[in-house]
């Protein structure tokens, strides 16, 4: 089923959208820093580390804005009997009742018998037996939501990758009576892999952005790079980002003179900086996983890919039609 037009909040949309543009920052820096390193003088480098340091995305804040948008849908569907809890309502709109609205918005075409005036009058009664009230939907709602809340403020390394954060829901696709009863948390719960994902990549993005600056300012006083990330701290950042896949420190090292930094990937296995290829040879950017955001309902599912995630390195990504060892130098 499709969700209904305007039906949530628009602001976990508005997080991952941001997401993406501060990635697309982030590989411009890596691009100028790259290739014309002496483009912005060292105030302009400084200024910039700042700005992104601080540009950090409130995603508790999306899925806040998830949450009201599902307690405005269960307001519009159901009655209010005073206490939090209700049955469904007849009319949910001016010129629609229950069923002619999930008719509207569904792929199938599951309800549009019943969406005639006499028939939705009759059919109520079973309806509000099979569909959970009010308060009970709201109640597993409010459950996968908090989960997925929950670990937006923690580290990844601490996730539990047995189990998808919808899993709960996920269930329901499978049993014919759970997905009638729990019909609209199964209709409006985006996916919380999905998103978290894309909060962990951000994050890491960002982390090395931010480590490649300093670098970039390190070695214009310097005139070498430093030996360790630890000599950055806390001239240059304030605190060295550690491994985001497990939480020691990140990899480090020097190939023809450029510094790559590196964290082991999904795989939790050191390949020495090298980046993850696809079945096509292409590399991917973060996570071992494509460059892209596959949709709100398409979870990501992680997978034990061969390769490292690298967070900073001023050597050119290799492309499908390159040779890795000649692309990647050493990192083979």
């Amino acid at each position: 089923m499709r969700r209904p037009s305007g039906s949530r909040s628009q602001r976990l949309i508005c997080s991952v959208t941001a997401s993406g543009i501060q990635n697309k920052a982030y590989a411009i820096i890596h691009e100028v820093l790259s290739e014309k390193p002496d483009l912005w003088t060292d105030a302009q480098l400084r200024d910039l580390a700042h700005q992104l340091a601080s540009s950090r995305i409130d995603w508790r804040r999306g899925f806040e804005g998830e949450r009201s948008s599902f307690y405005d849908c269960m307001q519009r569907l159901y009655t209010d009997n005073g206490h939090g809890d209700g049955r469904l309502a007849l009319q949910v709109t001016k010129d629609k009742n229950l069923f002619q609205l999930l008719d509207a918005v569904s792929e199938n075409n599951e309800a549009a018998v019943f969406g005639k005036p006499g028939s939705a009058t009759l059919s109520m009664p079973a309806v509000n037996l099979l569909v959970a009230s009010r308060s009970t939907m709201t109640e597993l709602y409010d459950k996968v939501t908090n989960q997925a809340i929950a670990m937006v403020d923690r580290p990844y390394w601490e996730w539990s990758r047995e189990h998808s954060l919808n899993e709960e829901v996920e269930a329901l696709a499978h049993d014919l009576l759970g997905r009638f009863r729990y019909l609209f948390v199964a209709l409006l719960t985006p996916s919380h892999d999905t998103v978290l994902y894309r909060v962990v990549a951000s994050e890491g993005n960002r982390d090395g952005a931010l480590i490649g600056l300093a670098l970039e300012l390190y070695h214009r006083e310097n005139g070498k790079w430093p030996k360790s990330l630890s000599e950055l701290s806390p001239r240059w950042l304030p605190k060295v980002p550690v491994d985001p896949m497990t939480g020691e420190p990140l990899h480090y090292k020097i190939i023809h003179d450029r510094p790559i930094v590196y964290s082991v990937g999904d795989d939790r296995d050191d390949d020495g900086g090298r980046w993850v290829r696809n079945d096509n040879g292409d590399t991917f950017a973060d996570l071992g996983a494509p460059n892209h955001f596959d949709g709100m309902h398409e979870a990501v599912r992680f997978e034990n890919r061969d390769g490292d995630w690298v967070l900073w390195s001023s050597l050119k990504r290799p492309n499908a039609n390159e040779n890795p060892t000649e692309s990647e130098g050493s990192l083979k």
